[in-house]
């Protein structure tokens, strides 16, 4: 990881060298220009310096596991590295600072003086001893840096084809036996009460046959829930992650109301009411303590007979919980399953998926090298995907593999998945080791991350395309690499929620802890690194760091809610040059003073907590390009804000609603006032729409995010006028106040919008105006309208050509809507909910042709199925929910329930609920 650093440290020294001519332009003292150019002169030659040994670098980096001249190498440079990034962030903290007035800032001037002397002789002596550093290597390690010269992965600028894979990360192979064994005892209703249990060694595929057993029979029980299982959990948080999940989908229930605040044996009751005479499954995946069972298990006694409890487990002792009948010891899978593993990852862009002959010799030692297990052969499959397919490559990354064995008598499947680390590029590397930072099991958001790897500096820039979709590119790269795992996609396939398997994730926690790139306070109170670390998670309320071990942090995210804020607070004094601050979901009510001496502040990320003011002191952090306050108390932004001028992405909204209505509304917050002195400006959501405001973000014409709530009609042609501005707007919601009419007649909608969601009542010059110019958007993909009453008159305006997803929620009044013939040539989702009148939905042939998915919630009035849902060929699943009495009483009917029957046999999964029923 020292080439990484030492990449982004060269960028960073070009931006500071960047500021030269401004510098000497702006300066009337004579011995401070003289000093910066002194400081100025270190800085460009120690750019050089770095830029001409990064080659070198490289190949240290490869050869350090096994030679420790070159590990010592790789260490120094680091470590040097970190000096440097250390006084050219001071400089761009002290350089930058204008805080105060005239004479304030002439005394800060004289003080600089001595500061610019200071860090150019620093500079000076780093340089020094980093040429030292080459030249002893050079001496010293001469045959290895021959033997191991070999081109490296570069940076490269990610494309769509890059970007996509049809392969999975986990291929069923070589499970068929132990599938129809698991499946045998989870459908067979004579064994009473069973726990049972999938035993082996991390990444041998348990997550992968539990998971596949588990999606095909969980339709049998009336309650299903899979929980993976931290490695320190506690007994009431398991208790309660398990509530919640068997009740994400049950809407009739108030079990889960006030649970965060239940004690153990409180949750073992609500769990145990909840069960009674139910016949559930419950998969408890990755359990590591077995007394953590035995905590747990009184809150399963009062189920139905045959239900199933499958636990997974690398630990034997928790394994052997169950009967030892009804234990699968999973193995490493045999030569031949491991081949057809290792061929379905390495040519899954292949039809045939066969490895061609002259590869086969290379790729079977390969596979040897893995000892059968799936995580490391899906590794290094994947790996392989992504190089030219001769044996000369093929032949490179064996060669690897033996080079990382040569130290070590037994295989550590760490080393297998090694090689696939190094092959990243430097970015790459970056973006990965950061997703260790994240606690065990952590669902991470897509958006989120891509967001705190621009603001950490990892994204290559482009001049045709933003950092955000680049960094997009790179994430579907870690994906398609099988360093990162899908655990959640949109209705399109875009990866939605992410995570890393838990054998990856101790690789990470490892590499990142070698390479000072981060450390975890957890509650298995990980050792410190003495100050060195760059970035730091806080999981553990147990595990507090010393202040005096955070000088060095760039990034300090937190997990646990119950970190003592004023613990947390005194750090901030230690953390001068942090770049990246997340305090989500913890219970700070007002920001700390100190955050705003945070100068170097790229990311503050606010959301979820309970702070109900944003302070004028917002201001001074004139390096913030992110701020989240999204789903606080704030409803006001202060006039300062307006004044970040490298400002990207603002967060500000309320959330309300939803509990009665399952519609979750975003409530914007009063935006401040000024003109926005940011050029950067791509996110503002949400904010309460007024004259002023809509003036002032007209001329936002990089705005790609933007959230306007609360429109009044008198509000009706500035917000026109600004939309048709809005040239690079890629996802627009707009919401009247309440019980207001939303008009906007004249509306232009910029041909850019890809996702369009309107809320309020729209009167009808609106509505048909509004639909007709959806028919002309080339770029919308998404179109969600809420509590839009209109009628079937209306309903018949709205078409679109592109459309692929439409919600319509508390927005329908008309007794019949009807999706006419060729309507929606390309839609995939359709979600109707709250409708109360609709009594029948009616599709033509020929309309919605490639509509997957299709819910219909909240309809009361509603008595038959989708008339014309038969011609719906690709429809994979059809959920009704709250329907009128009358369908259940049809459905009943022998006769009825067959034309049913013959309607809906082509779609995979028909779910129905009735009102008042289960």
């Amino acid at each position: 990881m020292a080439e990484g650093i030492v990449a982004s440290l060269t960028v960073k020294l070009g931006v500071a060298l960047a500021t030269q001519a401004a510098t000497f332009g702006g300066s009337c003292i004579a011995h401070e220009v003289s000093a910066l150019r002194r400081l100025f002169s270190e800085m460009e030659e120690i750019k050089d310096e770095l830029e001409c040994m990064q080659s070198f670098l490289q190949v240290s980096e490869r050869l350090r596991d096994c030679d420790e001249t070159m590990a010592t190498f790789v260490r120094k440079v680091r470590t040097l590295s970190f000096g440097i990034e250390d006084v050219v962030d001071e400089f761009s903290y002290k350089f930058c600072d204008d805080h105060g007035g005239a004479a304030t800032r002439a005394i800060r001037r004289l003080r600089h003086v001595r500061t610019w002397h200071r860090l150019a002789f620093r500079l000076q002596r780093i340089k020094a001893s980093l040429k030292a550093a080459v030249e002893r290597v050079k001496i010293f390690s001469t045959e290895g840096t021959i033997r191991a010269q070999q081109p490296q992965a570069e940076d490269k600028e990610l494309g769509s084809s890059d970007s996509t894979s049809t392969g999975t990360a986990n291929c069923l192979v070589g499970i068929e036996r132990n599938r129809d064994l698991l499946t045998g005892w989870l459908t067979d209703d004579k064994q009473h009460h069973m726990l049972m249990s999938v035993w082996g060694m991390g990444g041998v595929g348990k997550t992968t046959l539990v998971t596949h057993v588990y999606n095909i029979i969980k339709e049998r029980f009336e309650r299903h829930a899979f929980v993976t299982v931290s490695q320190h959990c506690r007994a009431a948080d398991l208790l309660r992650q398990i509530l919640k999940k068997f009740c994400k989908k049950d809407h009739t229930v108030t079990q889960c109301e006030g649970i965060d605040s239940m004690d153990r044996e409180s949750l073992v009751e609500v769990l145990q009411s909840y069960l009674h005479n139910k016949r559930y499954i419950l998969i408890l995946d990755d359990l590591w303590d077995a007394n953590v069972w035995f905590e747990i298990r009184d809150a399963f006694a009062g189920g139905d007979g045959s239900s199933k409890i499958v636990l997974t487990s690398r630990i034997h002792d928790v394994a052997a919980l169950a009967k030892e009948n009804y234990i699968i010891d999973l193995g490493p899978l045999e030569s031949q399953h491991s081949w057809d593993l290792f061929c379905k990852e390495a040519f899954w862009k292949m039809e045939d998926k066969s490895c061609p002959p002259e590869l086969e010799v290379w790729g079977r030692k390969i596979v040897e090298s893995c000892d059968g297990l799936p995580i490391a052969i899906v590794c290094i499959g994947r790996l392989l995907s992504f190089r030219s397919q001769t044996c000369y490559e093929w032949e490179k990354v064996h060669k690897d593999i033996e080079l990382q064995l040569t130290s070590n008598s037994v295989l550590d499947m760490n080393l297998i998945l090694k090689v696939s680390l190094e092959d990243l590029s430097n970015n790459l590397k970056n973006c990965f080791l950061f997703c260790s930072l994240f606690p065990e099991d952590y669902r991470i958001r897509r958006k989120k991350l891509i967001r705190y790897w621009v603001s950490e500096g990892f994204i290559k820039r482009s001049e045709t395309r933003t950092e955000e979709e680049i960094a997009e590119d790179y994430l579907n790269e870690l994906v398609n690499r099988c360093l990162l795992q899908v655990a959640k996609r949109n209705e399109f396939g875009r990866v939605r929620e992410c995570r890393m398997h838990d054998v990856i994730r101790v690789l990470s926690l490892s590499k990142s802890k070698e390479d000072m790139f981060s450390v975890v306070y957890d509650s298995s109170k990980t050792s410190s690194l003495l100050g060195k670390a760059r970035r730091m998670s806080m999981q553990s309320v147990d595990s507090m760091p010393p202040r005096h071990e955070v000088t060095h942090v760039r990034s300090l995210l937190v997990f646990d809610k119950c970190v003592p804020m004023d613990a947390l607070s005194a750090s901030f004094t230690s953390l001068k040059l942090l770049s990246v601050l997340d305090l989500e979901g913890t219970p700070v009510i007002i920001i700390p003073t100190q955050v705003f001496n945070l100068f170097n502040l790229r990311y503050l990320g606010l959301r979820g907590t309970g702070i109900d003011v944003l302070p004028k002191e917002i201001k001074k952090l004139q390096n913030l390009e992110v701020l989240d306050a999204y789903n606080t108390r704030v409803t006001k932004l202060p006039e300062e804000m307006t004044k970040l001028r490298k400002l990207k992405h603002l967060f500000a909204s309320r959330i309300q609603g939803g509990a009665a209505s399952n519609v979750v509304v975003s409530t914007g917050v009063t935006a401040p006032q000024g003109k926005w002195q940011s050029t950067t400006l791509q996110t503002l959501q949400n904010f309460e729409a007024n004259d002023e405001m809509l003036q002032n973000i007209a001329c936002l014409s990089g705005l790609r995010t933007l959230g306007i709530t609360d429109i009044r009609s008198g509000h009706s042609a500035r917000l026109c006028s600004a939309i048709s501005k809005l040239c690079n707007i890629r996802h627009l919601l707009v919401s009247s106040k309440r019980d207001e009419v939303l008009q906007l007649p004249s509306v232009q909608l910029p041909q850019t919008i890809q996702k369009l969601e309107v809320g309020g009542l729209l009167e009808k010059a609106t509505a048909r105006n509004l639909f007709i110019s959806i028919r002309c958007l080339e770029n919308i993909t998404h179109l969600h309208l809420w509590f839009s009453m209109i009628n079937h008159d209306l309903f018949c305006y709205l078409r679109s050509d592109c459309l692929l997803s439409l919600c319509i929620l508390h927005a329908f009044q008309g007794e019949i809507m009807l999706f006419s013939a060729g309507s929606f040539p390309k839609l995939q989702s359709v979600v109707i909910h709250g409708a109360p009148k609709l009594r029948q939905i009616k599709i033509e042939e020929g309309s919605m042709a490639n509509l997957v998915r299709l819910t219909v919630t909240g309809c009361p009035e509603l008595k038959e199925l989708p008339q014309g849902v038969e011609f719906l060929q690709n429809l994979a699943a059809l959920h009704l929910e709250s329907t009128a009495d009358d369908f259940l009483e049809k459905i009943q009917s022998e006769e009825e329930w067959e034309v049913h029957q013959s309607k809906t046999s082509h779609i995979k999964k028909v779910y129905v609920r009735f009102s008042g029923n289960e």
